[in-house]
């Protein structure tokens, strides 16, 4: 699940809200997020988040700092 808030100084990730008509191409979401994924190729998925503010990154999977 994609974070609504950072855990370090605690940001509201939550971006702009997706147009109704665009959601569908979105798989439904109602909002962006501000969150930046950290994609690993090796592991072929998001394994950590970044915090646009403050820059800080933490684990996908438990929210631990890297």
């Amino acid at each position: 699940m994609t974070p609504t808030t950072c855990p370090h100084c605690r940001a509201d990730l939550r971006g702009d809200v997706i147009p109704e008509e665009m959601r569908s191409s979105y798989g439904g979401k109602e909002r962006l997020t501000r969150a930046i994924g950290i994609y690993s190729r090796e592991r072929d998925r998001t394994t950590h988040w970044k915090c646009p503010d403050c820059q800080r990154e933490w684990r996908r999977e438990d929210g631990k700092t890297k």
